[in-house]
């Protein structure tokens, strides 16, 4: 395109600060056509008084603000399944779904003939390890007495490694139960007047109740899970991440985590990015962790996920200083020549405070005036 190679009059509106600013004519060759386009002139001296600085078009890093779908989700390391050790008959439930319990609380109580075996079983190992210790006591006081033989003394200590064997073992089936030690010797003495079958289920972390799969009278084999109990306090947070933030989105890095509809706003803090990608979305599955002392969220709530100063790796920046609206297009100021500026017109993408993705206008490596470039643009319109 040919545009008049006529010398243009100084910027009058800027004169005061701009002695030696003219718009003219500059030769201009795209392919096998030459042509001329009109330049904006500069002195040095109006340079220094504009205050103008330039800045080189490159690759850069946008400080950009993304914004995800997520969903509340519970915590499972805060999650506890409530499983019956033995079978039995359901004879009392007293917690319901919905209730807060705590540690130790007895959700549900069984009959259960298999606990009262246990017991027992136990009874008798403790008796038999008992006699067996002093029976070796005994062998060895005669021993030193040369009033027993060594195969009798022997014989006891092989009878009280076997009495120590299946004592150990039948605390330990106690144990799994939770029964300790101190516990089981209070049925030593008449456990005939004690209810052996009755099984407390008890919560095993303090929580809400969320589900309880059990019937009055109802039997129930061993296993079955009878409770689920989480700690609401502490949530999961879950949300994918498009592919194009993998790799500049990192572990700790703080998310604002919004219900608009519940007015809720809180922040999480990312705690996982998986390793492996969904094929279909290409994206990453992520994980926060929510704190939630005030119960605000709950599992299954949507959210909006916000994360702000994401660096996104672009090919081309410009700060925002440098651009500016000429005729209804943006434009930025590019330096041709030392001292000469044409208005070329861009077309932005992704932004952030600053600076903006460049899709289209000046290559890498031209330069761009940036802080007053506004003078520029009232000086170019001043001569039209």
């Amino acid at each position: 395109m040919n545009i008049s190679l006529r010398i243009l009059m100084p910027c009058a509106a800027l004169l005061p600060l701009m002695p030696g600013c003219s718009r003219s004519g500059q030769d201009d060759a795209a392919g096998e056509s030459a042509g001329t386009r009109e330049v904006l002139r500069l002195s040095p001296e109006a340079m220094t008084n504009l205050g103008l600085e330039t800045v080189t078009i490159q690759a850069g890093r946008l400080q950009e603000n993304i914004q995800l779908q997520g969903e509340v989700v519970l915590d499972e390391s805060h999650l506890a399944l409530v499983p019956s050790r033995l079978p039995g008959i359901v004879r009392e439930m007293p917690v319901d779904v919905g209730e807060q319990v705590s540690e130790g609380d007895v959700l549900a109580s069984l009959t259960s003939q298999e606990l009262a075996d246990r017991i027992m079983g136990y009874v008798g190992t403790e008796w038999a390890f008992r006699g067996s210790m002093e029976m070796i006591k005994r062998e060895r006081a005669l021993r030193e007495r040369e009033i027993s033989s060594e195969e009798q003394l022997l014989a006891a200590e092989q009878a009280y490694r076997q009495a120590e064997t299946e004592h150990s073992v039948a605390l330990q089936r106690m144990r799994v139960l939770g029964y300790k030690e101190a516990m089981l010797h209070m049925y030593l003495e008449r456990p005939d007047l004690q209810d052996l079958t009755l099984y407390p289920i008890k919560a095993p972390i303090s929580g809400r109740v969320l589900s309880r799969d059990l019937q009055m009278g109802a039997a129930v084999e061993p296993d079955r899970i009878l409770f689920r109990i989480a700690d609401l306090r502490q949530l999961w947070l879950r949300f994918h991440l498009p592919l194009r933030y993998v790799g500049v989105v990192e572990t700790g890095l703080p998310v604002q985590v919004v219900n608009e509809i519940a007015g809720v706003r809180s922040k999480a803090r990312i705690a996982v990015i998986e390793d492996v990608m969904d094929s279909r979305s290409r994206t990453t599955p992520v994980r926060a962790n929510l704190p939630n002392a005030e119960g605000l969220w709950r599992p299954g709530m949507p959210a909006r996920v916000e994360i702000s100063g994401v660096p996104t790796p672009v090919e081309r920046v410009v700060p925002l200083l440098a651009v500016q609206d000429l005729e209804g297009r943006s434009v930025v100021f590019v330096e041709s020549e030392p001292g000469a500026f044409v208005p070329t017109p861009v077309t932005l993408g992704r932004q952030d405070a600053s600076q903006a993705e460049l899709l289209e206008g000046p290559p890498a490596g031209a330069t761009v005036a940036t802080k007053n470039s506004f003078l520029l643009l009232n000086a170019w319109q001043a001569e039209d």
